[in-house]
């Protein structure tokens, strides 16, 4: 008895411990909410929203849009980025404040369509 209580002392503090890890920090930014921000909703959702342009990367077929709710998707407001065609981008300039429409039938957030504002 006496070594069976040495060992459960030996161990305690690691197990105190072992579910006291920090969770990986992430700014928020630049991440796809799911779809009703529930997460149980995969289906593709369309949408439209307006917001203001605060970078563009038309190499990589993305722009980024600081903007407000979008209620199709369930979506609050909020930075985040978007994949766009070239054609989209050709349009668009930093700084822009814009309306748009989206869809995440691809899988991920796509701007289909962009409007000055």
């Amino acid at each position: 008895m006496k070594n069976a209580t040495v060992i459960l002392l030996a161990l305690a503090p690691g197990l105190l411990l072992a579910g006291c890890g920090k969770p990986a920090e992430t700014s928020g930014q630049n991440e796809m909410p799911a779809a009703g921000m529930s997460g149980t909703n995969t289906a593709p959702v369309s949408g439209s929203g307006a917001g203001t342009i605060t970078s563009l990367d038309a190499a990589a077929g993305k722009i980024t849009l600081d903007h407000g709710a979008i209620p199709e998707a369930g979506w609050p407001a909020m930075e985040m980025t978007f994949d766009a065609k070239s054609a989209i981008l050709g349009t668009a300039k930093v700084g822009d404040k814009v309306q748009f429409d989206m869809t995440t039938a691809s899988g991920a957030p796509t701007v289909t369509a962009i409007r000055p504002q």
